[in-house]
C-alpha cells in the first residue's frame, strides 16, 4: 500500500493499492506471451497523465 502526505504534519492519503494471488501470478507466467515491446507517451489537454502501450506478435499472422 502506498500512501502519501500532502503537507508535511498531515495524515497520510491512500494512493494505492496492489495484490496479486500466488494463483493469478502463475497463470499469468503461463498463459502470457513475452512481450515485444513497451512504449509511451505523456497527454496534453484536458487528461494529463501517461499513456503506456505494449504490443505483441501475432503467432497466426
Amino acid at each position: 500500500m502506498v500512501v502519501q502526505r500532502v503537507i508535511e504534519d498531515s495524515l497520510p492519503h491512500f494512493k494505492r493499492y496492489f495484490v496479486c494471488f500466488d494463483a493469478l501470478k502463475r497463470g499469468w507466467k503461463v498463459g502470457c506471451r513475452p512481450l515485444i515491446g513497451l512504449d509511451g507517451c505523456f497527454l496534453k489537454g484536458s487528461f494529463k497523465s501517461e499513456f503506456l502501450i505494449t504490443v505483441g506478435r501475432d503467432a497466426n499472422n
